[in-house]
């Protein structure tokens, strides 16, 4: 069985319309060619459309949009763009009405996954439109499964055909659990056991002080992750089957032991960078469940994963998992056989992780830096006469545009 599921950008699902190539001009018609500049007259228009004929450019370009296709599925600009706690985004999730701990949180973020990844997969999942129009829906399948693999000198996706195994991290340890390829014949109380004997371990074995932790070189600038992940396999075998286990984990599942943020904002800040030895940002999709049932998703942009999709995936999940049942407190221990899970091995020198933590110290800010804006909308801007998007665009700010 091949491990890999697909090597396109923009994976194609059946299930779902193709959506149009982006229509272009014939090439010749006087209207367009002016349009680019080119000033026509009867004898110019000769000359080009004999060159443009003998030379082949005109079948070319009737070919282009397919072409165009191609390209964009199959290739990215973002790679390596491993410098992740920069450029992936944190979606903080509204509190679950029940109050649930951590635990039963982070099961229900589990199953609702697992269910996100059912629909998206089998076209049940309503597809992007506008106006009327399906819109791409390639960029959802990389959320499951997927994450960036670094092969000597160079980072590439890696889209695994395994879904029956979760990464769970605590107390800076990694864990892979076996759930199953789909939950339909895990109990709630199978995976709460699971979880919770985790977690035991986890705070019965507490890293001791000045031990590196794996998370840690996930947080380092592209030249220094090459660096270190490269030697890392030279080190010891041990770590290379590590790193060959995780690639093919449905998500990151961060469980943040110690942390109890009492605010959103303060949540989101957390859920980022207040635990960055207990994430692994290579992963396309991490979901963080705190001490106190907060949650939240941090999403690896590189990964190809934009704003858009980002947003639904992050308010689906957090619908679904605020709607999946919990079980009653006197619920009686699943008879079930245990779910299966063991914690990885790394070796890691010291250096390692001081390297990376190198990188990222200095651009952490310990101030407040996450805010909620009250009765802000693009309601509210569209009122006022406000563009939303450029409103908070880079590119605005950069060119020094008001809003």
């Amino acid at each position: 069985m091949a491990e890999e599921r697909s090597k396109d950008i923009f994976e194609q699902l059946p299930a779902y319309p193709k959506p149009p190539l982006v229509p272009l001009p014939e090439f010749g018609e006087i209207q367009s060619m002016e349009r680019m500049g080119i000033r026509i007259n009867r004898t110019s228009s000769a000359i080009l459309n004999t060159f443009f004929t003998l030379s082949g450019f005109r079948a070319y370009w009737r070919k282009f949009p397919q072409l165009e296709e191609e390209a964009l599925r199959n290739g990215t600009l973002r790679l390596p763009g491993l410098f992740l706690p920069l450029i992936s985004a944190t979606a903080g999730f509204s509190d679950d009405p029940r109050r649930p701990g951590m635990i039963d949180r982070a099961c229900t973020l589990l199953f609702a996954v697992h269910s996100l990844f059912a629909d998206v997969f089998s076209g049940s999942f309503p597809p992007d439109e506008l106006k009327g129009q399906a819109l791409e829906m390639g960029q959802y399948p990389n959320l499951f499964s997927t994450s960036l693999v670094i092969e000597g000198k160079n980072v590439r996706m890696f889209k695994s055909t395994e879904t029956a195994q979760v990464t769970v991290i605590a107390g800076g340890r990694i864990y892979l659990l076996q759930t199953g390829a789909t939950v339909g014949g895990v109990a709630f109380a199978q995976v709460r056991e699971a979880l919770e004997a985790i977690v035991q371990d986890a705070q019965a074995r507490p890293l001791p002080a000045g031990q590196p932790r794996p998370g840690w070189l996930t947080c380092g600038s592209d030249a220094t992750q090459l660096r270190i992940f490269n030697n890392l396999v030279k080190l010891d075998p041990e770590n290379a089957r590590s790193l060959q286990a995780l690639r093919h984990s449905l998500f990151t599942l961060c469980l943040d032991l110690d942390s109890n943020p009492e605010t959103d904002e303060d949540a989101a800040y957390q859920i980022h960078v207040g635990r960055l030895d207990n994430r692994w940002f290579h992963s396309s999709l991490q979901l963080v469940a705190t001490a106190n049932g907060k949650a939240g998703a941090v999403i690896n942009f590189t990964t190809n994963l934009d704003g858009n999709v980002m947003s639904r995936a992050a308010a689906e999940i957090q619908r679904r998992a605020s709607q999946w049942a919990l079980p009653s407190p006197d619920e009686s221990p699943s008879p079930a056989a245990p779910l299966p899970w063991r914690e990885l091995k790394f070796t890691i020198l010291p250096r390692m992780e001081a390297a990376a933590r190198a990188d990222i110290e200095p651009l952490l800010e310990p101030q407040p830096v996450t805010f909620t804006l009250p009765n802000f909308s693009r309601k509210v801007c569209c009122e006022k006469g406000i563009d939303p998007v450029s409103t908070f665009s880079s590119s605005s700010i950069r060119s020094g545009k008001r809003p």
